[in-house]
């Protein structure tokens, strides 16, 4: 593989895993610190976090199941737009790359058949091959 290539690659694979802990970290820390239920310690000291006791009546106020119900419409659509698409050209590629191996498969048989039904022909041209062949080195080693 391209070094330059797998280098962006890992460099890749490594910011997403950064930002996928930074979120995880990021989200826990909002909503624990909203709801009051998060205590971080650092050698044996209670680490102080800002007052995120204002978001309390904010976050009851809110319509969960309507912010619910439109995440879920959200992600619905975006499943279709694009998982159905790639779902549709993963199956076309996969009958494609079936109806190759059924093709070559046609023809490995095709020759093999050929090649069996043109064995006493191909021993014959053989064996000529042999004996020439033959003739021509037995030639050059006698000659000094």
């Amino acid at each position: 593989m391209n070094p330059v290539l797998r280098t962006l690659l890992w460099v890749g694979a490594g910011l997403t895993l950064l930002s996928t802990v930074a979120m995880a970290a990021l989200l826990w820390w909002l909503v624990g610190g909203a709801q009051g239920h998060f205590d971080l310690r650092f050698g044996g000291e209670p680490v102080p976090w800002p007052d995120w006791s204002a978001w309390q009546g904010w976050l009851n106020s809110l319509d969960w199941h309507g912010l619910l119900g439109s995440a879920a419409a959200l992600l619905a659509a975006a499943m279709l737009l694009l998982a159905v698409p790639a779902l549709f050209v993963l199956a076309l590629l996969i009958g494609a790359l079936f109806s190759a191996m059924g093709v070559a498969g046609v023809l490995l048989a095709v020759a093999l058949l050929a090649a069996l039904a043109l064995s006493p022909l191909w021993l014959g041209l053989l064996l000529l091959w042999w004996l020439l062949r033959r003739d021509r080195t037995a030639r050059r080693t006698v000659s000094p």
